[in-house]
């Protein structure tokens, strides 16, 4: 027995304990033989009540991935070829770019192209609106594969929206990307101040740093892209992400230097400052209290009011450097 979607059976409360250990004594008596297809393991995507069957365990399980390079290829092209319109190498390597290697992804691209051949009547074919209409189309069926990944998975996608190789049947799809970005990345960067002050806090731990919200900042990934940050071969992703955080953080803090010579009694001087001897010296390690004798508070509770100030003043400026890095990728 082929059966597909198993996981929306495994995850039916109205399927019991009963009807599971049926299946596992047929299977036990060799009266049949069951292949399914799920999102997950079954065992994962069970529901609570019996997530322990012995069903379970009559099963081995194989990972269907993306297709091979050539396998992908062979879908693009095999099938226009036979329809007597065959795809130029040009438009092979846009649909790979565009779709991927997943073959859901490769068949529907393909399809948008070659009607849109068809009705150029060999003329030129309009590729925006081949891509608008394609991105369209395969909108929903990115909502549905995204809802259905783990939460771990999620958060790969997410952190590297822009280099993303863990799920290569969905990651090397620049539409899949497109939809991650639009859909997830940009709206997942909504920082609180407190949320940036933990991350502050993080500052010269790298490792650390690079797992906070701050990775989410589209400005980030670019800066991995490009190679602008200086790695070490041994450098884990979180550690490359924190220093591009770290770079940012810099950038940011230099915006709010006030006019003038830097003193510790200036008045515009005193966000700056704030930060400065609280996150961003790497010398003098001051404790809070010192930080407000040294800056001229008149109290503790005066310096932690003042350290807000200078929190959410960064954080409007980490929002502007951010917009300013998507407005320069559309």
């Amino acid at each position: 027995m082929l059966l597909d979607s198993f996981d929306n059976v495994t995850l039916n409360k109205h399927f019991g304990p009963e009807f599971f250990s049926f299946l596992r004594a047929q299977a036990a008596l060799g009266k049949v033989s069951y292949v399914t297809a799920s999102r997950a393991p079954l065992y994962e995507i069970s529901h609570r009540s019996f997530v322990d069957s012995p069903f379970f365990n009559i099963f081995y399980t194989y990972t269907l991935g993306a297709l091979t390079h050539e396998e992908a290829q062979e879908l693009v092209r095999v099938p226009a070829q036979k329809a007597g319109m065959p795809f130029a190498d040009t438009e092979v390597e846009w649909v790979l770019d565009m779709a991927g290697r997943h073959p859901f992804f490769i068949q529907r691209v393909c399809d948008v192209l070659f009607e849109e051949k068809l009705q150029s009547d060999h003329g030129e074919v309009d590729m925006l609106a081949v891509r608008n209409q394609v991105y369209k189309d395969l909108f929903p069926h990115f909502l549905d594969a995204w809802e259905r990944l783990s939460e771990v998975q999620q958060i790969t996608l997410l952190d590297e929206a822009h280099q993303i190789r863990e799920l290569p049947e969905l990651s090397e799809s620049a539409f899949f990307r497109q939809f991650v970005h639009d859909n997830h990345v940009t709206k997942m960067f909504q920082m609180t101040a407190d949320e940036l002050e933990y991350s502050l806090a993080e500052i010269n731990d790298f490792r650390a740093l690079g797992e906070t919200n701050l990775r989410l900042m589209n400005i980030v990934s670019k800066s991995l892209r490009r190679g602008t940050v200086p790695l070490t071969v041994t450098a884990s992703v979180a550690v490359e992400r924190g220093i591009a955080i770290r770079e940012i953080l810099d950038k940011a803090l230099e915006r709010l230097r006030g006019s003038g010579v830097r003193t510790d009694s200036a008045p515009e001087w005193r966000l700056y400052n704030t930060l400065y001897y609280r996150y961003f010296d790497k010398k003098h390690h001051m404790t809070n209290e010192q930080i407000a004798a040294r800056l001229g508070f008149t109290s503790t509770r005066q310096y932690y009011r003042e350290r807000s100030r200078a929190i959410e003043a960064l954080l409007g400026i980490l929002f502007e450097i951010g917009m300013a890095s998507n407005k320069e990728e559309q």
